[in-house]
């Protein structure tokens, strides 16, 4: 009995220390908040350093989308106010109230990160940009563009670039067809094959490329110049929004080098960890028309609001 008590005796030190080391570090795990996700890198404009790595299927992308290309997959919704642009004679006339509807992004693929946000990440895309007659009482659908492809993004330090191959079908609404005979084909598309290089900054950032398209129905082939600026408020307004701003301009050679340029400022909300966000913004448009066969055959200049959508 005695040899019993003794033992338990030299034991209660061994088990109180092992007690002391538990419930301190139960302690500091319950302080410790769990970790949240990380800020998406397109809108990073430092680094981290981190081992390197293979992701299936990542979130976010190494190549911001551009702000105002009005052909960037992307969800939102529009609406313009329209003016034909008289090629001769330079003057533009009324043609009308439009409403946009655009659903698409990027789904990251897989990626090889050498830290945080370096490395080279293959997505696919795809997206659907409709526009609809707001002057018709049945709304009706004007065109539709459907895009699909992939792309392979990089990005080493303040320096991204991406290379997109895509294929785009578009396809006039029938009512706008039967009440517009002299549109010259109901489907039109291309093929297109199209690089860009981003210089990242904190607040501001240019990108410019260029890109080769394949028209289908035998209608030849044309060069692409493609060129834009950003930029992004470091501080918040209020606590809650962020100023942004940016224009984007193409040119293609079929067009005889005709320019489409495309201007966007308003504000942008973010979910706490960036992974979310939402913009509000004025657009404007001036040049041939980004969308269907319009994109090579008519001028136009518009200016609305749009509200974007990013997850």
């Amino acid at each position: 009995m005695l040899a019993t008590v003794v033992s338990h005796a030299r034991l209660a030190p061994i088990v109180f220390a092992v007690a002391t080391i538990w419930m301190g570090q139960a302690k500091a795990l319950a302080q410790t908040p769990p970790p949240g996700p990380s800020p998406r890198c397109e809108y990073v404009a430092g680094d981290r350093p981190e081992p390197m790595r293979i992701i299936l299927f990542p979130d976010d992308d190494l190549f911001r989308p551009p702000l105002a290309d009005p052909k960037e997959p992307r969800n939102g919704f529009d609406y313009r106010g329209a003016r034909g642009i008289d090629s001769d004679a330079g003057s533009a006339r009324a043609a009308g109230q439009v409403a946009g509807i655009t659903v698409g992004g990027n789904v990251g693929v897989w990626a090889r990160k050498t830290s945080a946000c370096h490395g080279v990440q293959i997505s696919m895309i795809g997206g659907v940009f409709a526009q609809f007659n707001l002057d018709a009482s049945s709304r009706d659908l004007i065109n539709a563009d459907y895009v699909i492809g992939a792309q392979i993004a990089m990005r080493t330090n303040r320096v991204s670039s991406r290379i997109r191959v895509f294929h785009q079908s578009s396809h006039l609404g029938e009512d706008f067809f039967h009440q517009n005979p002299s549109a010259s084909d109901p489907n039109f598309g291309f093929q297109a094959l199209e690089g860009l290089i981003s210089l990242d900054g904190e607040r501001w950032r240019a990108y410019g490329g260029a890109g080769y398209l394949w028209f289908m129905n035998d209608d030849g082939t044309s060069a692409l110049v493609h060129a834009g600026a950003e930029f992004r408020a470091r501080d918040l307004w209020f606590a809650m929004v962020r100023p942004v701003a940016g224009v984007d301009v193409t040119s293609l050679q079929s067009r005889s080098w005709g320019l489409t340029t495309s201007a966007t400022g308003g504000v942008d909300w973010t979910s706490p960890a960036e992974t979310r966000r939402m913009r509000l913004v004025i657009l404007f448009t001036n040049g041939y028309s980004p969308f269907g066969q319009a994109s090579v055959q008519r001028q136009s200049r518009t200016l609305g609001l749009q509200w974007q959508i990013e997850f």
